[in-house]
């Protein structure tokens, strides 16, 4: 489809419907939340941003900023991060290590760890971010250096948890998958006596079977939180622990640039292919009001993940045979956050003119860890008849541990000071400006003995622009520069300096009772980039771009339905690099895009509530690897739900059926990006995409 023409379309369609409606982490939180008055129950549309701690309208924020409601997170009955950013433009699903962990790129830039994805506007090692504790979760487009410190220029994702509330209640919730298994959820909240203090309890289990021809996952959760305010001060702690016991599955292989013709089922792996351990997360924090005008808020925070598994992993296939040669590898990994931070907030009046303005204190400690690693060789012992596989072969024998591998370590430590200002230069002009001054120190060693390998250390200045126009209340133009950087690890004893990354941006606006909008373009340049050259020689010499046009809606189009619609035209492309220069970036599809509905049928005759719905997501062709050597294809993958709403002895009961991947495509969700080249041919991971599966939930609210 021509660009041009879809988004002068898109344009066209969105007036009438709008007049028809009704350091690696610091410590501040991107979050959007919706007014009361604002907004019903059963509302897909957030009009209210908290971008740099204090609220104001999307309309006054010169960023593209997308939030999933706690509604469309229950219509989809979400399973996983990504199935909840599936509904914002731009952000795709990329490497997810075996499925453990979330994996984005967000306009063509990210990667596995990368530091994007947050949780209450902390970095989180957790391996899966999408819970029971979760209540919405936002993305905020584009460089977020400023507010984060180290990332990379595509933005980020912010999962936004639970917190106490003084108004009693309580839920109980039963999950039933057509794979087999289900999970058990305890919600409660209330005000604790007639004190200032309220609490929360969150406790899950799981036990499913996963739908590959072995293998299943258990996860216990519990996240106790308490709240305590007396209307000038307030203090939150929370703490959740999970432990955790999931198959590692990297996925099906390519060979040659094409799928092994064997049932999506059929695992290519073994049965000691499991990643086994816990995660942790705590949190302190506390807020204190100076006087009307000025606030002051701190935070302690703390995440970490640590666990083991085992890996079968594909090294060469021969196509006579259908015999798969493979190696068994493990790792044990504990990788962790700490961040203390502390802003001072202002909402003052210089000159007639409002100014809001911010400075934040940062302190933030993360550190990667693979103490055991084991590593295994490939024979005929550990290969496998792919059409006639036989599983339970392998065992710990087949690999060792390895000492030069072992206590593989990557320390961040970082200090910073963020100056920021909202400014209301008149009433229909508004700028925001700002500058993070970091401080970084990083060690990277390995090995047993461990040895450091690389201790680097440097100081940025880290600046933001952006500028608003309000058309009229409900139009607003925007456009914006920023920064970002990421320090580059070190490579045979060189030293790089940090990837730096720039971008612009400019979109419209709408916000108006029930409906919101936001059509953005971009370009991004990163430079500094680690390649190799035709020597083998690593040298600070790539560049890449990405540039690209996204559009979101989200909203009422009546007072019963409700839509998403996110589309995404992404061009990310190395610029400069003596293998890869002209390549696109692997994992990144130039279209994508998702389509979700939900209609209130309203009563019946026996009073009860109705609720149908459903939608459509679609992902282009994506390159397979940096050297685009093959490719995934595109797909269209359709679910569908309805919702049942009743009262049981005066307490609410809702039951609700959802049929994902409704027509049961095979498509391929992502990639590992890594290629390997034999006499035989090449081959390469892929990560599978779910098959249909029937969930129904049942909820008991009190």
């Amino acid at each position: 489809m021509n660009t041009a023409a879809f988004v002068s379309t898109s344009l066209l369609v969105l007036s009438p419907l709008a007049a028809h409606a009704e350091d690696t982490a610091t410590l501040d939180t991107v979050s959007v939340s919706a007014s009361s008055d604002t907004q019903n129950t059963h509302s897909y549309q957030t009009r209210q941003t908290s971008v740099a701690g204090y609220t104001q309208s999307t309309l006054d924020t010169p960023q593209a900023v997308q939030s999933v409601t706690p509604q469309t997170l229950a219509d989809k009955q979400v399973k996983s991060l990504a199935e909840a950013v599936s509904t914002v433009s731009g952000v795709v699903e990329s490497n997810t290590l075996a499925g453990i962990q979330d994996s984005f790129t967000r306009r063509g830039f990210g990667e596995r760890n990368d530091g994007s994805i947050l949780r209450d506007g902390v970095r989180s090692y957790l391996m899966s971010n999408f819970d029971a504790t979760t209540e919405s979760v936002e993305v905020l487009k584009g460089p977020a250096s400023l507010l984060y410190g180290i990332q990379e220029p595509g933005g980020v994702i912010n999962v936004i948890s639970k917190k106490p509330q003084r108004d009693a209640q309580t839920t109980i919730s039963a999950q039933s998958s057509s794979f087999g298994g289900g999970a058990a959820t305890l919600d409660s909240t209330g005000q604790i006596g007639d004190s200032n203090f309220a609490y929360r309890l969150i406790a899950d289990k799981q036990d499913t079977d996963y739908w590959r021809n072995f293998g299943s996952t258990k996860r216990n959760m519990i996240a106790p939180s308490l709240s305590w305010s007396d209307g000038r001060d307030s203090l939150l702690l929370s703490y959740q622990y999970s432990d955790f016991s999931t198959p590692w599955d990297r996925g099906t292989v390519f060979y040659n640039g094409k799928p092994l013709n064997v049932p999506r089922e059929t695992r290519l792996g073994d049965t000691l292919d499991v990643a086994q351990g816990h995660t942790q997360a705590a949190t302190a924090s506390y807020s204190h009001m100076l006087n009307s005008q000025w606030k002051l808020d701190s935070r302690l925070a703390w995440n970490e993940i640590s666990y083991s598994n085992y890996e079968t992993r594909a090294t060469a296939y021969n196509a006579r045979t259908g015999v798969l040669t493979r190696r068994l590898d493990g790792n044990v990994v504990n990788n962790s956050t700490l961040a203390l931070g502390s802003k001072l907030q202002g909402d003052v009046s210089l000159f007639g003119q409002r100014h809001q303005p911010v400075i934040g204190l940062d302190i933030t400690r993360a550190r990667e860890l693979r103490s055991d690693t084991f590593r295994g060789s490939a024979s005929s012992a550990t290969q496998l008849n792919v059409n006639n596989p036989v599983y339970g072969v392998l065992s710990t024998a087949n690999t060792s541990l390895s000492a030069t591998q072992s206590d593989n370590r990557s320390t961040i430590d970082t200090q910073s000071l963020l100056l920021m200002d909202n400014w209301e230069l008149a009433p229909q002009w508004q700028t925001s400006y700002g500058l993070r001054y970091q401080h970084y120190q990083q060690e990277d060693g390995v090995g047993r003995p461990y040895a450091v390998s690389d201790r680097s250390a440097g100081t940025t200045a880290l600046p933001q622009f952006g500028l608003v126009y309000k058309l009229n209340p409900h139009w607003s133009l925007y456009g914006s520069y920023s920064e970002s950087f990421v320090p580059n690890t070190a490579s045979d004893g060189q030293h790089f300096d940090p990837e730096r990354g720039s971008a612009r941006e400019a979109g419209i606006k709408l916000e108006q009772s029930g409906l919101s909008a936001t059509l953005a373009v971009f370009h991004i340049d990163k430079s500094n980039v680690v390649a190799t050259d035709t020597d083998g020689i690593d040298k600070a010499m790539g560049k890449v771009r990405s540039q690209g046009v996204e559009l979101d809606v989200s909203g009422e189009i009546t007072r019963r339905l409700s839509m998403t619609l996110a589309w995404a035209y992404t061009d990310a492309m190395v610029t400069k690099d003596p293998v890869y220069a002209g390549k696109q970036l692997y994992n990144v599809p130039k279209h994508s895009g998702s389509v979700n509905l939900a209609y209130r049928l309203g009563q019946d005759s026996f009073g009860n509530n109705w609720r149908i719905g459903g939608g459509t997501r679609f992902v282009g062709e994506r390159q397979g690897d940096a050297a685009n050597s093959f490719q995934l294809p595109s797909y269209f993958v359709t679910d569908a739900f309805i919702a049942w709403q009743t009262r049981l002895h005066g307490q609410k009961l809702e039951i609700q059926a959802n049929l994902k991947n409704v027509f049961d495509k095979t498509y391929y969700a992502s990639s590992t990006g890594t290629t390997t080249t034999s006499n035989s041919g090449s081959v390469s991971t892929v990560r599978l995409g779910d098959p249909r599966e029937l969930l129904v939930k049942a909820s008991l609210s009190f």
